[in-house]
């Protein structure tokens, strides 16, 4: 499915002078994760846009093969938190535009993967096959614990089966309150670049079309 991921990571406490050696970070969920399943791992911190385009940019270039990228910040509807200056969601945008080999995306920021959000970022990209994240304000622990559960089990699975069949058996039975409570929605394409669906938790046989 994909060969690496790179967690690109905001500073979650941004007004503390101490010893940051001990900072709150994603890094070691998803580092022991990737090292489970032998893929290539990439971590680095980000402050704004400018850093954010580095990055994807270096990450696209490294090799062809399917990439995930996943980004960790505090998160506004339409804005990814920065150091300096957060993000907007058509900036951010911008930046994965025809990039070909990054082909999954995660969103751990509250607010910025409701369905229009999604479904902007999927129709952005033909390259990109399915995005996922957070319509509501979300635990920090449980959501970052969640997303580690959720790409553990989509590795676990053949993926001779649809995309609807996996995900929906991980969100909407597995993990079903857990998933909803955070308002976990998972954005993908069926047939083709324009047949884009949502998958909710809280609607078990509901999909929602998107032409």
């Amino acid at each position: 499915m994909f060969d690496s991921i790179m967690v690109l990571e905001n500073y979650w406490e941004k007004d503390i002078l101490e010893d940051t050696s001990n900072e709150t970070s994603v890094k070691k969920f998803f580092e022991g994760f990737a090292e489970l399943y032998n893929l290539k791992f990439y971590f680095k911190y980000f402050s704004d846009e400018k850093d954010i385009r580095h990055w994807i940019n270096l990450y696209e270039k490294i090799n062809t093969k399917p990439k995930l990228l996943y980004i960790a910040a505090h998160g506004a509807k339409g804005r990814i938190d920065g150091t300096h200056k957060s993000i907007n969601l058509s900036t951010f945008i911008k930046l994965l535009k025809r990039k070909k080999y990054i082909n999954y995306l995660m969103l751990g920021s509250c607010f910025v993967g409701n369905d229009s959000n999604l479904i902007k970022i999927l129709k952005s990209n033909k390259n990109l096959l399915w995005v996922a994240g957070y319509e509501n304000s979300i635990p920090w622990i449980d959501s970052t614990v969640f997303d580690v559960l959720f790409l553990s089990r989509i590795l676990n699975k053949p993926w001779r089966k649809k995309y609807n069949t996996i995900v929906r058996n991980i969100i909407q039975k597995e993990f079903v309150d857990f998933a909803g409570s955070m308002g976990f929605l998972f954005s993908f394409r069926k047939k083709g670049a324009n047949d884009i669906q949502i998958l909710r938790p809280e609607n078990p046989e509901e999909f929602i079309d998107y032409f």
